[in-house]
């Protein structure tokens, strides 16, 4: 009776032996898979970053486009037109200023780029 019981446990452990191998490579080729599609994820997202335009564009390198502002006496007002059509009007009178900015509202002030306007209109705040 003892020569069964040997050969039962002999018999359990090499089954147990087995079946923790088996266990074992199933769980290294569970993990080797998950490492191998996160890396072909990566390099896709890596290649798909190369081709694609960024998100946010660079404004800075943008040619400025060909606008003409002017700022001149409307209604008694500071007005701003672009390209020849009236935008907007501050609400600064025009007689408040000293005389030279007078002489050159009442004939118009010109300049080419956007950031001249505001720099121009900040001055008279």
């Amino acid at each position: 009776m003892d020569r069964q019981n040997e050969t039962g446990d002999f018999i359990n452990k090499k089954q147990l032996f087995i079946s923790l191998i088996f266990v074992t490579v199933m769980v290294l080729t569970l993990f080797l898979t998950v490492l191998l599609l996160l890396n072909n994820r990566i390099t896709s997202l890596h290649q798909k970053n190369d081709i694609e335009e960024p998100v946010f564009k660079d404004v800075s390198t943008e040619v400025e486009t060909n606008d003409i502002y002017t700022i001149k006496e409307f209604e008694g007002k500071i007005g701003v037109y672009k390209n020849g059509d009236f935008q907007y009007l501050l609400d600064i009178y025009v007689f408040t200023l000293p005389e030279q900015d007078k002489k050159s509202l009442i004939s118009g002030i010109t300049v080419s780029t956007e950031q001249e306007l505001l720099d121009i209109l900040s001055s008279y705040y």
